[in-house]
C-alpha cells in the first residue's frame, strides 16, 4: 500500500503490470526477471520486497545477461545484509 500511495502522491501511474507477487525464491526471481526481459515497455529498476528476493533478482538478471545497476537497479526493502545491495530498512 506505501508503494502504491508513494507513486500516487508522486503523480507517478501505477502499470499493475509490473507488480509482480513471486515467492521469495531463485525461481520466483527468474519469473520476475522473465517478465522484465519480455516487456515492451522495459522497467529500469526493481523494489523487491526484501533483501532475499533483491539478491535472487540480481542473480537472475546476470544469469540473462543483465547488468545491475547499468540495464537494471535493484532494491531491496529490509532483511538480511546483502553487500553491494542498495535497501531500505524498514524498522
Amino acid at each position: 500500500q506505501g508503494y502504491r500511495e508513494g507513486l500516487r502522491l508522486a503523480g507517478v501511474p501505477r502499470r499493475r503490470s509490473w507488480e509482480y507477487f513471486v515467492p521469495i525464491t531463485p525461481a520466483g526471481a527468474e519469473q520476475v526477471v522473465a517478465s522484465i526481459a519480455k516487456s515492451s515497455l522495459r522497467p529500469t529498476a526493481v523494489l523487491c520486497f526484501n533483501n532475499a528476493l533483491a539478491s535472487f533478482v540480481i542473480d537472475a538478471a546476470h544469469a540473462r545477461g543483465l547488468r545491475t545497476p547499468d540495464q537494471l537497479s535493484v532494491v531491496g526493502c529490509g532483511g538480511g545484509d546483502v553487500p553491494g545491495l542498495a535497501c531500505v530498512q524498514l524498522d
